[in-house]
């Protein structure tokens, strides 16, 4: 009986990954602090959440044979809301530096998570975060990310 790899990267796993390499690089960003899961209230900003999304799971045309596509959201917390056209340029300005980071990290290759990955959304726009009197505005940028990987199950006859 032949046993065929299985999966061993997961939706949680990447989402783990890219938290690290973005923790690993925040200061290139000009970002203060980088958590996983959305959060209500920052200490400070700029700042970033990585939060895993759906993992669609798919038969890949041999018998077996099978695509994972998983799905993360960067979100983009630069600052509370101002009335400043330089610091909507800012926010786009860091938006895209992220972007383009993660499209080139390791060749889209997430350190070997994934075989292909890129940036497949960029929303710009705003969030409240807080409750009551710690409620505040902040201008935002939600990255999309989304990467596959490819494996065969097992089979045995």
């Amino acid at each position: 009986m032949s046993m065929m790899p299985t999966a061993t990267t997961t939706g949680s796993g990447v989402a783990d990954k890219i938290l690290s390499v973005l923790n690993d690089n925040k200061g290139m960003f000009q970002l203060e602090d980088i958590w996983l899961g959305d959060q209500q209230l920052f200490p400070r900003t700029p700042c970033a959440t990585v939060v895993a999304g759906n993992t669609d799971i798919d038969l890949a045309g041999a018998p077996r044979r099978v695509q994972d596509t998983y799905n993360v959201t960067i979100n983009l917390y630069h600052c509370k809301i101002t009335d400043n056209q330089d610091v909507e340029r800012e926010c786009n300005r860091r938006a895209e530096e992220v972007r383009h980071f993660l499209d080139d990290y390791d060749s889209g290759r997430l350190d070997g998570l994934v075989i292909s990955s890129m940036v497949i959304r960029m929303e710009p726009g705003y969030a409240n975060r807080g409750l009551g009197a710690q409620a505040n505005w902040y201008k935002t940028s939600r990255l999309i990310w989304q990467g596959i990987s490819r494996y065969n199950l097992a089979y045995s006859p």
